[in-house]
């Protein structure tokens, strides 16, 4: 019990001074708090709620009250001295004192206090990141964000989960998640290209392009091949490196509709994504980066994006469904190789919902993503001349080998 507390104690101050350390930092003369005076206040929060044990909770609400009004006089005669002052950091202060009681309370691993001292950290770390996003933001994109806050919060918890027709296939529940778990994920990627600015390059923009939607990385990368020849290994190992991030993608969305596929999957996914991330550094090498040169990738939340995900999602499991009723010899693979030609999440969400075994729903997920990487690599060809594309065509040709070989064994 002793040894539990003076952890207890010592986390309290560790994660006091990691939010104080990031506003000592961003400090350019003095400061209301810095990285002593947070560690104090988390280990304030951890006593009162210690002694809160003998003499009530009416000594967190004490100590409560006193961080409250200190925040409070330091905001007023800060703000009579400069005119303009915000709040971040005296939120920041409350909130340093909760998690010190949260500590006490808590147990190991402690998830919740330090999960909020590091989401704090990074909150405050990102300030002009944050301010520069604001600036930018379009109409488009805050449209954007309100539909899918209308997606996932309005109407996704009153859809009935089970199925409402004859054939038993379609549930509203399970279509209205999967759309807005792939275009959440997507638009949560291009929300932190946007932050962290596309302009920093064509890897950071590969790597969240693949995220996003890896056909539409494909296809403006060779827009750009095509217009600067000189962009011809960046834009490929751009190209690449989505690849890489599509299939830990795919991972993730086939385990979070079915856990048990992962040990199926991590493997093959896991390695395709690695060998697409070797490819990508040796082209790389062959040319530098070009640091300021821009990737243009539109927001991928709207309605109109949302219905064809849908649409195509729906089709896609009624096929899977129809099949499992009625199989035939090679039929979800052939549902899967032309699913896969259009959308690779649909596919993966299909068949990770599916009742058939592991096995051939891991062998139908490859197969969907090898016909996408042949799918992309002739639009790419298209674009393109050929001299370029005969350059992409020995990493196309390995990773469609290896993914027939996952396939077989």
């Amino acid at each position: 019990m002793q040894i539990e507390t003076f952890f207890e104690i010592l986390l309290s101050l560790a994660l006091g001074a990691l939010i104080g350390i990031e506003r000592e930092r961003r400090a350019k003369t003095e400061i209301f708090a810095g990285i002593r005076t947070f560690m104090l206040v988390s280990l304030f929060g951890y006593l009162t709620a210690f002694l809160a044990q003998n003499f009530g909770k009416i000594v967190m609400h004490i100590g409560l009250a006193g961080i409250l009004s200190i925040s409070i006089l330091n905001h007023l005669l800060t703000y009579k001295k400069v005119k303009r002052v915000g709040v971040t950091t005296e939120i920041a202060f409350i909130i340093t004192y909760l998690i010190g009681i949260l500590i006490f309370f808590d147990s190991f691993p402690y998830l919740l206090p330090v999960s909020l001292s590091i989401l704090i950290t990074l909150i405050l770390f990102s300030r002009e990141a944050a301010h520069r996003f604001a600036k930018h933001l379009k109409r488009e994109e805050l449209k954007d964000g309100l539909t899918f806050a209308i997606l996932a919060f309005v109407i996704l918890p009153i859809l009935p989960n089970k199925t409402i027709d004859p054939f038993q296939i379609l549930n509203p529940f399970l279509i209205w998640l999967a759309i807005v778990l792939v275009l959440g994920t997507s638009f949560l990627a291009y929300i932190a290209m946007k932050i962290l600015g596309a302009e920093k390059g064509l890897l950071l923009s590969g790597f969240f392009g693949g995220l996003i939607s890896s056909t539409s990385l494909t296809i403006s990368m060779a827009e750009k091949i095509k217009q600067k020849k000189t962009l011809v290994y960046p834009a490929i190992s751009a190209i690449l490196i989505s690849y890489s991030t599509m299939y830990l993608r795919m991972l993730l969305i086939g385990t979070i509709f079915n856990f048990q596929i992962f040990y199926y999957l991590l493997l093959p996914l896991f390695s395709l994504s690695v060998l697409s991330l070797f490819f990508a550094y040796f082209f790389s090498r062959k040319n530098k980066f070009l640091k300021k040169e821009k990737v243009e990738i539109r927001s991928p939340l709207s309605l109109n994006i949302a219905f064809r995900f849908g649409i195509i999602f729906l089709i896609v499991l009624t096929l899977i469904r129809i099949i499992e009723r009625f199989p035939f010899f090679g039929g979800i693979y052939i549902a899967s190789f032309f699913s896969g030609i259009t959308d690779v999440d649909a596919i993966t969400i299909s068949l990770s919902t599916s009742p058939i075994s592991l096995l051939t729903i891991k062998n139908g997920i490859i197969l969907a993503s090898a016909s996408n990487t042949i799918f992309k690599f002739l639009f790419f060809h298209s674009i393109v001349s050929k001299k370029i594309s005969k350059k992409f065509l020995f990493p196309i040709f390995s990773i469609l080998l290896f993914s027939i070989l996952f396939i077989l064994i």
